[in-house]
Formats: structure tokens, C-alpha cells, sequence
């Protein structure tokens, strides 16, 4: 199967919520990657999926959806590219860009699922880290700053530069 075809098998699985087959799709294509590889893909596409960030609040549920789609495709195909999956030409009257709003939502599926992994690990304090000095000033602000798991501020936080992350604070 030609990758073109196979991404778009794996599009049309994710738009109707078949998760699992997507990530099927993907790994036949990379020749059966593993149960583990599938696993955690499959949670990392739920949580790209189904959380309910949103870096626009006057974007509607309607339009993140295929949005959602598309930035579920970027994990399961390994792309940073949106428009290998989309033409994101066109009128557009949102605060970001449509390639940012994919990557936020991106981003933020990501951070959901490490916050998922630390609470299992029993975490109960996390910090908030940044990545490099091209950090932006509200990055900066959070920096280091520690927070109860259950009170952890949502990532990333509407900046398309935003490049924070959760990490477990040490215990004290």
C-alpha cells in the first residue's frame, strides 16, 4: 500500500472516531510496529482527540473537530507538516493561523497525555518547564513554578510559540 493511500484510510477511520483502526493502518504501513507502539499511540490520538482545549475560545466545536483530525494525523504519521493532510488556504477570521491552531491542539494532546501519565505514576506535584531562551514572556512566568497535579495550568497556553511542558516536581 502507497503511503498516500494509506494515510487517507487512516484519516477516514480518525473523522468517524475509529481510533484504533487509524493507528492499525499506520502500523501495517510501518510493518507492524507493536502492541506497546500501538497502545500508546492509540492514547495519545484520544487525548489529541477528545480534550477540550481550545487556544480561541470563539473558534466552535464544529470547526476544531476536523482540526482535531488533522493533529491526530501529525502523532499517528509522525508529520510536522499540516498541509500533508489538509489545504489550509482560505478565507480565515480566527486569532491564529489554521497551521497554529493544529499545532496547539497538537501540543496540547501531548501535554494531556503526559499529565495522564504522571497522575498514574502517582505524581502528585508537577513544575513546568520550558524549552530554550526563545521562550516567550508567559512561558517564562510559569517556568519552574510548581503545582498540585489536580491544579496544573493547561499547556500550551495559547501562544503558538509555546514550547511548555509538565515535568514532576521533586517531592518535598
Amino acid at each position: 500500500m502507497y503511503r498516500k493511500e494509506a494515510v487517507s484510510q487512516s484519516l477516514s477511520a480518525l473523522i468517524i472516531g475509529e481510533v484504533q483502526e487509524a493507528v492499525t493502518v499506520s502500523s501495517n504501513y510501518y510493518g507492524g510496529a507493536g502492541t506497546l507502539y500501538a497502545k500508546e499511540t492509540v492514547s495519545i490520538i484520544e487525548f489529541i482527540l477528545e480534550h477540550d482545549y481550545s487556544p480561541d475560545p470563539t473558534i466552535k466545536a464544529k470547526v476544531l473537530k476536523p482540526l482535531r483530525v488533522v493533529a491526530a494525523a501529525m502523532e499517528l504519521w509522525g508529520a510536522r507538516d499540516v498541509k500533508e493532510f489538509v489545504d489550509v488556504s482560505g478565507d480565515w477570521t480566527y486569532k491564529f493561523k489554521p497551521e497554529e491552531v493544529i499545532q496547539l491542539l497538537y501540543a496540547a494532546g501531548l501535554e494531556q497525555h503526559r499529565l495522564g501519565h504522571l497522575r498514574e505514576a502517582g505524581v502528585k506535584k508537577i513544575s513546568v518547564r520550558t524549552r530554550g531562551e526563545k521562550a516567550g514572556s508567559a512561558c517564562r512566568k510559569m517556568a519552574g513554578k510548581v503545582y498540585a497535579i489536580d491544579e496544573a495550568p493547561v499547556l500550551p497556553h495559547g501562544d503558538p510559540s509555546c514550547r511548555c511542558s509538565y515535568a514532576a516536581a521533586p517531592s518535598s
